[in-house]
C-alpha cells in the first residue's frame, strides 16, 4: 500500500510517501506565509524523485490539528483535492497522536506523554496518550484546553510533556516552558503519520472525523 502523508499543523510543514513499512521520500518546509503555495510543489518534488505517480497512492493521511489553523485548511483541503478524482480513500488523524507516537519510538521506556499547544486567547490545549500495546497504535485522546496555571497544577511531577512548538509557548508562557518542557519542540513525524493510517486502514479501525481540530468556537463580530 502506497500512503502520502500531509501534516501543515505545526511551524514545520511535512510531507512522507510511503510503500508498506519502507519510507519513499520526506520534504519539509517552515510554515510561514508562503507554505500553502510550497505545498504542491514539494509533492510534485517528492512523487518524482520516488518515481510514484499520483495515481499509483492508494491511501492519503493528513494531521488535523490541532495547531496552525491555516495550515490544518490547506492540507485538509490538499488531501480532499487530490482524493476526488479517483474517489480515494483520506484518513484524518490527529497531529497530537502523531507528536505521541514519535515520543514514544524516540523513548522506549515511556508508558505515557502529555501533548501541549498554545491554543490562543489565553489557553492551552493538552491531551494525554499511554504507550500503545506491542504491534498497536496510539488511541485518540479528546483534547481540552486549560490556562497555563491549570495545566501546571493538574500535571503530575514527572509527567513528560510535549509541544511541536515550544518555542511558542515560551514566548508566551516562559514559567509554564521552564516548569513542563525542558525539550524542544517534538514535531509531526508524516512518516509515523503514513504509517499510523496505513495500520488503523489495515485494521479496519474507526476514522476520526474528516474535520480540523478547533479547541474555540468561532468569534462572532457584530457588523
Amino acid at each position: 500500500m502506497i500512503v502520502l502523508a500531509i501534516d501543515c499543523s505545526s511551524p514545520v510543514c511535512a510531507l512522507a510517501l510511503t510503500r508498506g513499512a519502507t519510507v519513499l521520500g520526506t520534504r519539509a518546509w517552515d510554515a510561514d506565509g508562503r507554505s500553502r503555495q510550497q505545498l504542491f510543489p514539494h509533492l510534485e518534488s517528492l512523487l518524482l524523485d520516488a518515481g510514484v505517480t499520483a495515481a499509483a497512492i492508494d491511501l492519503i493521511a493528513v494531521g488535523r490539528g490541532p495547531g496552525n489553523f491555516s495550515g490544518l485548511r490547506s492540507s485538509m483541503a490538499a488531501a480532499q483535492a487530490m482524493a476526488l478524482p479517483d474517489g480515494k480513500p483520506v484518513l484524518a488523524v490527529s497531529s497530537g497522536r502523531i507528536v505521541a507516537a514519535s515520543a514514544f519510538a524516540r523513548e522506549p521506556a515511556l508508558q505515557q506523554v502529555k501533548v501541549i499547544g498554545d491554543a490562543r486567547r489565553g489557553t492551552l490545549w493538552q491531551a494525554d496518550f499511554v504507550r500503545p500495546a506491542e504491534g498497536g497504535v496510539v488511541a485518540f485522546a479528546e483534547w481540552s484546553l486549560a490556562t497555563a496555571d491549570e495545566l501546571q497544577a493538574s500535571t503530575t511531577p514527572g509527567t513528560l510533556c510535549v509541544s511541536s512548538d515550544v518555542t511558542r509557548i515560551r514566548e508566551v508562557y516562559p514559567r509554564l516552558a521552564e516548569a513542563l518542557l525542558p525539550g524542544e519542540s517534538l514535531l509531526p513525524s508524516a512518516a509515523l503519520l503514513a504509517g499510523l493510517a496505513r495500520r488503523e486502514r489495515e485494521l479496519a479501525m474507526p476514522s476520526e472525523s474528516f474535520a480540523p481540530v478547533y479547541m474555540h468556537p468561532a468569534v462572532i463580530a457584530p457588523i
